[in-house]
């Protein structure tokens, strides 16, 4: 069992997971996800993006762009991807994760998305009247 929480903002469903790099000697950094049934791919969002080129001394522009970027409700938006491994407790799931512009100086507060590629392995309760996220293996 995978034990989540909400968001002190929006009360949105989240998770922390490790996010390994094996192709950059293994480097890895903690990511707090929004649970988004509704997102298909693991995505970076751009405070997530501006910390992995810090984590692997590498810009996000230098990465394989993503042909005509991600689209979701706040429209589209020019991504990038990167291979990577989502660490939830000791299952471990091979991603190509999907990485936003990392911001302009001004913080941007846009969270990073777990989607359907790793939550189709698990069963997800959200239960906002007993205050649970919980993802089960």
């Amino acid at each position: 069992m995978i034990r989540g929480y909400f968001s002190t903002v929006h009360r949105a469903p989240m998770v922390d997971a490790l996010v390994t790099f094996p192709e950059y000697d293994g480097k890895s950094f903690s990511v707090s996800f929004v649970v988004d049934s509704g997102a298909h791919n693991v995505v970076l969002a751009p405070l997530d993006a501006r910390r992995l080129e810090g984590l692997l001394g590498i810009s996000v522009y230098a990465l394989p762009p993503l042909p005509g970027g991600i689209s979701g409700i706040g429209g589209n938006a020019p991504a990038w991807s990167i291979t990577g491994q989502v660490r939830l407790n000791g299952t471990v799931f091979p991603t190509t994760l999907l990485v936003m512009q990392p911001p302009p100086p001004v913080r941007t507060l846009i969270p990073s998305l777990m989607g359907r590629e790793i939550l189709q392995h698990l069963a997800v309760l959200v239960d906002h009247g007993n205050d649970l996220v919980v993802l089960y293996e």
